[in-house]
């Protein structure tokens, strides 16, 4: 038995990277290495340091100083230039009526708040019509706390639906009355 114990060696753990495997076309993702240099967002100004991007007004005109930078768009300013759209909200129901203003002003609030934080929470676009209002954001996480910000001030009807793989969100709020 003490023979046993003494050629028993533990295991080396190996550590595997999940496969970054794209489920539509079956492709691997390539991963895109850091760039040597800091990248400035022409857009937005936000600025990319370590594979992150985030906003900051004395580093970035440090870096604009220095003239060792690369103009590159965030990935909010992407999603804006090409329309990719990561989350739908719609807003419907009596209750709109008449206070469209409020409601574009608690939405872009909203924006601001999340886009001081993450780059990527932008509003694609936002369209008025008679039957409501359909919002368009860039980041899937923006348009649910968009819903839930808007059934904690109105109530109403709140339905999150996730598109496979967490792609697209549908946020759909209602209120009558």
């Amino acid at each position: 038995m003490k023979r046993l114990q003494q050629e028993y060696q533990p295991m080396r753990r190996v550590f595997y990277r999940p496969r970054q495997i794209d489920s539509e076309d079956g492709k691997y993702h390539i991963r895109k290495e850091e760039p040597s240099l800091p990248r400035v967002c022409p857009g937005c100004g936000a600025i990319s340091l370590q594979k992150r991007w985030f906003f900051d007004e004395a580093l970035k005109e440090e870096i604009i100083g220095s003239g060792q930078f690369e103009y590159d768009s965030c990935p909010g300013c992407a999603a804006a230039e090409t329309e990719e759209v990561g989350g739908v909200v719609v807003l419907s129901g009596s209750f709109l009526e008449g206070r469209i203003d409020e409601f574009v002003n608690a939405i872009k609030h909203e924006e601001e708040s999340l886009h001081e934080d993450n780059p990527a929470s932008i509003i694609i676009n936002m369209a008025a019509s008679q039957d409501g209002i359909v919002i368009r954001t860039a980041n899937p996480f923006m348009a649910e706390r968009i819903g839930k910000r808007l059934k904690k001030a109105y109530d109403g009807e709140l339905t999150i639906v996730w598109s496979h793989e967490d792609r697209l969100a549908r946020v759909y709020w209602s209120r009558e009355g």
